[in-house]
């Protein structure tokens, strides 16, 4: 393997790889000819063994170029460099596993492969595509160090576009030089690429790898670098909803680049995975569904863009997948496996809508009372009131409108958070950490809280109608008719130290002192203009899991002439899907 560095300048590479990629699972078709063929491996097989890969094909030898010859590495002192015995790590037909120092195959490199088929031979990969990373190292003709390299590429791309921002000097042939690979001897043949009409307007070839010397350290990848790296792609797994792609224009110029979402080739167990809906936050619009979007980044532009996930369609037993591809004007294209995992709850992911839901009233219209002691309800307010809601809704589907809750979770042995709600402080756990949510709009006890399905009957839940009523009592603290330091509000008698009768009993008017305090009673009505999408068999099945909706507060014991109500509007966010309360 030592003589493949000399690189033989003569032949012509005629092998070709065409790729046809669907997603998470990949097809890639690999065009042999007979003798050395150049391959750039884009898909990682599941069993990514070499005899389980190679095992049908017409092949004596796979090899990999040991790139840690060329960079001398070293142990402890850089003058006493540890070069690797090979070249290329290789694996040979018919030996066994223990003789050969290549095992196992790995997307993203590229493999010089020996063919001995007298004619042309096609074989087959699936796997999940690999987005790519290079790590270039200097080298030239007269040092024998090399990049053997393959580039994620749409078919059109020119070495000069493709490679505009790596920084290397392209146009001096000392500098950056090419080399594609073919032949049948026991050494491979090497053409330069671009030797008679220049490199710059040089075809890339599809799925082909080559033998590349340039003049700078580089880890330029393509014109577009994408976030996360390899074949793990991004993942939903079945206790969320959200994941970031980031990706950052190392082109040189302005480039718009386009997202894409592509269907799965079969898996190697059969299934064929169904395409979960992917949607992307826009900043104006919200959630929006990804299907094809272009975007222009401008040079060395970094684009973090929120992806999620909509499980109201899922099915357990069932595989989800796809690919998400990145394509851009510079001749680069890169695929992303899309995998989600089906919801399945559990103590700390509820099926949907159970858990903590928290947002908003928004208050705007008001009872009006006219002179002859007539209420007209809905009359517009000089302003709008604001209130925080602090909803939650039970695995069994019991919905509690709640003053104050507390979420306290610790860290578990295998690295999950451990997540639970509480309504009372004292039965918190010491040691976990804690996060205190409350409502000025509710009094200061959760238990006086009672939910009253029967006023809307078979169309009171959760989605649909709810109704809440709470009494302030005459002495809760939070009365606004008490003032403990007023003597006319203080509920006391003359003494400051007797109580005296409140208002709620119409016989204490009868009293030579008249009562000071009062009981208020409130209704809270929650209506649902248009009723949420149903959540499936899946937990955590919306990214926005946001609800609207009208709301409707009635205040009674403040009028003489009757309850004030008072109208808006209501917004309810999820943000934890815990379904029980503690």
């Amino acid at each position: 393997m030592e003589a493949f560095k000399r690189l033989v300048m003569a032949g012509v590479f005629m092998a070709m790889l065409a790729l046809t990629g669907y997603a998470q699972y990949a097809v890639q078709t690999v065009t042999l000819t007979k003798g050395w063929n150049a391959v750039y491996l884009q898909v990682q097989p599941d069993d990514p063994r070499c005899e389980a890969v190679f095992a049908d094909w017409p092949v004596t030898s796979v090899s990999l170029y040991n790139m840690s010859r060329a960079t001398g590495q070293y142990t402890e002192n850089p003058s006493e460099p540890l070069l690797p015995s090979e070249d290329y790590l290789t694996w040979r037909q018919g030996r066994p596993a223990g003789a050969n120092s290549l095992n196992t195959v790995i997307a993203g490199n590229a493999y010089l492969i020996y063919s001995t088929a007298n004619d042309t031979r096609t074989r087959t990969l699936t796997g999940r595509p690999a987005v790519p990373r290079i790590d270039w190292v200097t080298g030239t003709v007269a040092t024998n160090y090399y990049n053997f390299v393959g580039f994620r590429e749409n078919g059109a791309a020119k070495f000069g576009t493709y490679l505009a921002g790596a920084g290397f000097t392209m146009s001096t042939p000392t500098k950056f030089s090419v080399y594609s690979v073919s032949g049948t001897n026991s050494e491979p043949t090497c053409l330069q690429v671009g030797a008679f009409t220049g490199i710059l307007t040089a075809p890339i070839m599809p799925g082909k790898a080559y033998f590349i010397a340039c003049d700078k350290v580089s880890s330029f990848s393509g014109p577009v670098k994408v976030f996360p790296a390899g074949s793990d792609g991004i993942v939903f797994p079945a206790n969320s909803s959200r994941q970031m792609l980031r990706l950052k224009n190392e082109s040189g110029g302005p480039l718009p680049v386009t997202l894409r979402v592509r269907t799965s080739a079969a898996a190697p167990s059969g299934m064929t995975p169904i395409l979960p809906a992917l949607q992307y936050f826009d900043c104006l619009k919200g959630w929006l569904a990804l299907t094809n979007m272009t975007q222009t980044l401008q040079a060395g532009e970094d684009w973090t863009l929120p992806l999620a996930v909509d499980r109201k369609e899922m099915a357990a037993d069932q595989l989800y997948g796809g690919v998400l591809v990145c394509s851009d004007t510079a001749g680069g294209q890169v695929e992303i496996p899309l995998e989600v995992a089906y919801g399945l709850p559990d103590a700390t992911h509820a099926q949907w809508p159970a858990g903590l839901w928290v947002g908003k009233a928004s208050l705007n219209k008001v009872s009006q009372v006219f002179g002859d002691n007539a209420i007209t309800h809905g009359a517009h307010a000089g302003g709008t009131l604001e209130l925080r809601l602090i909803l939650h809704v039970a695995t069994d589907g019991g919905c509690r409108l709640l003053q104050r809750v507390i979420l306290a979770g610790a860290e578990g042995t295998n690295g999950a958070w451990n997540a639970a709600l509480y309504v009372e402080e004292k039965k918190v756990p010491p040691a976990l950490k804690t996060v205190r949510i409350s409502s000025v709009a509710f009094g200061l006890n959760n238990k006086d809280i009672t939910r009253d399905d029967a006023y809307y009957g078979d169309q009171s839940g959760f989605g649909k109608n709810l109704r809440f009523t709470y009494t302030l009592a005459a002495d809760d603290p939070v009365n606004p008719f008490r003032h403990p330091y007023h003597p006319d509000h203080d509920g006391l008698k003359y003494d400051f130290k007797t109580k005296l009768p409140t208002g709620d009993n119409p016989q204490t008017y009868m009293e030579e002192i008249k009562p000071e305090l009062f009981s208020i009673t409130n209704t809270v009505s929650l209506v649902w203009t248009a009723a949420p999408a149903p959540g499936g068999g899946s937990a955590l099945w919306n990214p926005s899991e946001k609800v609207t909706g009208d709301v409707i507060f009635q205040v009674g014991g403040i009028r003489r002439e009757g309850p004030i109500q008072m109208n808006g509007v209501f917004e309810l966010k999820r943000i934890s899907q815990v379904g029980t309360l503690s």
